[in-house]
């Protein structure tokens, strides 16, 4: 494994000039990204630190209005995790920037496994970036879900990939569907923030 430095990580996803598509295998991270909204979440906070999250929501309608296409699947473990149900509150629901019904932030999709099992396309893949169609960063984390870097995947994978979003997109469900149909998983203990 060939992690890529922090820097030319980063560049990688500044010089998109298309799409940008994430796949999330995991059901639980420990990013920094998150802040420390997972802990305030599982605390009963009503709401993401608004500082970070006005943040996040900048970075994702700047990408927008450069004219990149954000989409992401996740994929649902049949457990349903706390940090999943964390994701889909904080994150996902956030993340699509609804407005008149369109979504002018991220497209967000679910594939579920407590419905369908991966398709064989997508079976014993990691998470992953597929950068403009053409370049796929591989995302390893470690056991606590912490992330470890990125790495690119040989040029000679790509179709892999390629194959393997069309697969998973193509059974998943956009996210405002999906969770509007699960409020089993909404959480109702919400303290002040």
């Amino acid at each position: 494994m060939s992690l890529l430095s922090p820097d030319r990580l980063m560049d990688i996803f500044q010089d998109c000039r298309e799409s940008q598509f994430r796949v999330e295998f995991r059901d639980h991270y420990s990013v920094a990204t998150d802040g420390d909204d997972y802990q305030r979440w599982l605390d009963g906070a009503a709401a993401p630190n608004p500082v970070r999250k006005a943040r996040v929501m900048a970075d994702i309608l700047d990408e927008r209005a450069r004219g990149i296409r954000l989409s992401r699947v996740k994929v649902m473990s049949k457990a349903r995790t706390a940090y999943e149900r964390y994701a889909c509150a904080w994150g996902y629901d956030y993340n699509q920037v609804p407005v008149d019904g369109h979504i002018l932030g991220e497209r967000i999709y679910i594939w579920d496994l407590a419905d369908h099992p991966l398709p064989g396309q997508a079976q014993g893949l990691q998470d992953f970036w597929l950068i403009d169609d053409q370049t796929v960063v591989l995302m390893h984390y470690n056991d606590e879900g912490q992330f470890l870097g990125g790495e690119l995947a040989a040029r000679g994978q790509l179709m892999v990939y390629l194959h393997a979003r069309e697969a998973l997109l193509h059974g998943a469900v956009l996210f405002p569907l999906w969770w509007a149909g699960h409020s089993e998983l909404h959480r109702t203990r919400q303290v002040a923030a």
